[in-house]
């Protein structure tokens, strides 16, 4: 499966990743101050659609608006 991973906010990046059944797959992704706002979409698919958007929390202080 063929995943593009685009930033909808916060930060500009998108990539593109091969997914095979059974292997993990671990990517860096930039944000910023630990926020980020992705969108995943698979050109097999163009019905599947995910949103992840949040804070990753890493014990230091953050900034919220």
């Amino acid at each position: 499966m063929t995943l593009t991973l685009e930033s909808l906010q916060y930060v500009s990046c998108r990539q593109t990743h091969v997914v095979r059944p059974g292997q993990p797959l671990t990517l860096r992704w930039p944000s910023l101050h630990g926020w980020h706002d992705i969108q995943i979409v698979t050109s097999e698919d163009v019905t599947s659609r995910r949103r992840l958007t949040g804070r990753v929390e890493d014990g230091r202080v953050g900034i919220s608006g």
